[in-house]
């Protein structure tokens, strides 16, 4: 595929489709583009100043009652 093609095939489409393909660019270059999305964000200690003690049993009650069902159908 070249430009040179692409641009044949743009110049063959309705008006009306071009901004389609215009979306579908910007799309392209916003998932190409690197942003702070795809940075490591440290999280220790952000909740330091709230009196939160969340435990192992915790967490894995939490899952079960998420996850615990998940894939069975309810009949």
């Amino acid at each position: 595929m070249t430009p040179q093609r692409i641009y044949q095939e743009l110049k063959d489409l309705p008006n009306e489709s071009l901004v389609e393909v215009w979306q579908f660019i910007e799309f392209i270059r916003f998932k190409n583009k690197e942003t702070p999305f795809g940075q490591v964000v440290k999280l220790g200690g952000l909740l330091a100043d709230y009196q939160v003690d969340i435990t192992e049993d915790d967490v894995s009650q939490a899952r079960q009652e998420m996850w615990g069902n998940f894939g069975e159908l309810n009949e």
